[in-house]
């Protein structure tokens, strides 16, 4: 068993962040598996926050090819740029870090703001980013 995961040293906030990496990685696979590019879906908030939203999904090793295969960030990056109808950028490893690096009042990082919408809407939660 993940030792981290049942120690008691392991803050509430640690507990939520796994809690919400996870539902967040649920989610893009549902988006991604039950969704076409034709449906026209938008991705509304900035490039930056939807490379580093799939790099949390891509660091879980939740998803994977119809061969069992784990998906590679730059294919995670690919189907989801595709889907929500966004231009890839050409080092979506870079605008991951750079929005992971966000720090203050002002500037959250997209899993904090994450964490603060789960509270509002605790099913389907990045739907409220996507047009």
């Amino acid at each position: 068993m993940n030792e981290s995961i049942t120690s008691p040293f392991v803050s509430n906030r640690q507990m939520k962040q796994r809690q919400a990496t996870m539902q967040m990685a649920q989610e893009v696979e549902q988006l991604l598996k039950e969704h076409q590019e034709q449906e026209g879906l938008t991705w509304k908030a900035s490039k930056v926050d939807l490379m580093e939203m799939l790099y949390y999904v891509f660091e879980t090793g939740s998803l994977h090819d119809e061969y069992g295969m784990l998906l590679s960030f730059s294919e995670i990056v690919r189907r989801g740029c595709e889907l929500l109808h966004v231009v890839q950028p050409s080092n979506a490893y870079f605008l991951a870090n750079r929005g992971r690096q966000r720090k203050g009042v002002k500037q959250l990082n997209f899993m904090e703001r994450y964490l603060i919408m789960m509270e509002k809407q605790p099913v389907n939660t990045l739907w409220m980013n996507i047009g």
